[in-house]
């Protein structure tokens, strides 16, 4: 096998080795991103750390895995409340979320219901209750309530996804470059040595 020959294979291995990776990649990514939310049981009351400050989104959670449980609790919560307590024990304002953002990974299924500015760092305390008739604005109301849910919180939850994913392409594009450069020398040899041979 001649030289130029090598270069083709090489071609291949890096473009196949580029699609391969981006898509583990992608999956390795994707499948990480739940593990980083902060996860917590309504009603009740419960308290959770922020580590950087700014919006965060929180996420009504109808399947999800925490404290080696299982919930499956339907797309629809209902009626229910919630109160964020800063670490000063300031109440936060908590918002409606104007943006859709929804995710379905492995276990993990939810979609941003609220929204609140966190002002600092340290450990937060959030109350909730589920249809308790107290007038509490959220997701659609459902004729049957689950007794417990899980809320899920995190910030820049779309654009760390939009991240893996520009990411991924980023290696496509870049393997298939690769190839090309490779497949080009290749052929610029090929084509040289049939010259010398005429």
């Amino acid at each position: 096998m001649g030289f130029r020959w090598i270069y083709i294979v090489l071609a291949i291995l890096v473009t196949l080795g580029g699609i391969g990776g981006s898509v583990w990649w992608l999956y390795s990514n994707i499948t990480k991103l739940p593990g980083e939310l902060k996860r917590v049981v309504i009603p009740g009351k419960s308290t959770f750390t922020l580590d950087e400050r700014g919006e965060y989104t929180i996420f009504y959670e109808y399947k999800s895995f925490i404290d080696g449980k299982v919930y499956a609790t339907g797309e629809n919560l209902g009626e229910f409340e919630i109160k964020i307590l800063n670490p000063g024990g300031g109440e936060v304002e908590v918002k409606s979320a104007t943006v859709s953002s929804e995710y379905n990974v492995g276990a993990y299924s939810g979609y941003g219901v609220y929204t609140f500015d966190a002002p600092t760092t340290g450990e937060y305390t959030i109350t909730g209750s589920i249809g308790d008739g107290s007038g509490a604005s959220g997701a659609s109301a459902s004729s049957a309530q689950p007794q417990k849910a899980v809320l899920a919180i995190g910030n820049n939850l779309m654009g760390k996804i939009f991240g893996i994913v520009f990411g991924m392409i980023g290696l496509v594009f870049g393997s298939l470059i690769a190839g090309g450069i490779l497949m080009a020398i290749a052929i610029v040899g090929m084509i040289r040595q049939r010259a010398q041979q005429i």
